[in-house]
């Protein structure tokens, strides 16, 4: 599964990457581009399989958790139904801040703060 998983994305990033403008190519020297895609595929095959696992555990133990909570006492279910809304929604909420603040984070590596002391020529 991770296999074919791995195979997918590697695909889709190389799709991504032959459908880029001319100017990515004419801007970044081809080294760093092979370099950056095999970095990233190399990053894909070694945290895929830890995060798959950790996801299917996830789920199995939410599952007994739900069956138990459903064995013990049915009526627990309703507040558990609705936490469980309210956590997918925080959900989206964490995401897109998380990824502004990567995008902030990004950003702010390449700009150039003005010195403290300005040069005089």
């Amino acid at each position: 599964m991770c296999l074919r998983a791995s195979v997918k994305l590697h695909d889709k990033l190389f799709r991504g990457l032959t459908r880029a403008r001319m100017l990515f190519f004419n801007t970044n020297p081809s080294g760093r581009i092979l370099n950056r895609f095999s970095k990233d595929i190399g990053c894909v095959d070694a945290q895929l399989p830890v995060a798959m696992m950790d996801c299917i555990l996830f789920f199995l133990e939410l599952i007994a958790i739900i069956t138990l909570v459903a064995i013990v006492n049915y009526w627990l279910l309703l507040p558990t139904f609705i936490m469980s809304l309210l956590f997918y929604l925080l959900r989206f909420v964490y995401v897109n801040t998380a990824r502004s603040i990567k995008r902030v984070e990004a950003l702010s590596k390449y700009i150039i703060l003005p010195s403290k002391y300005p040069v005089c020529f």
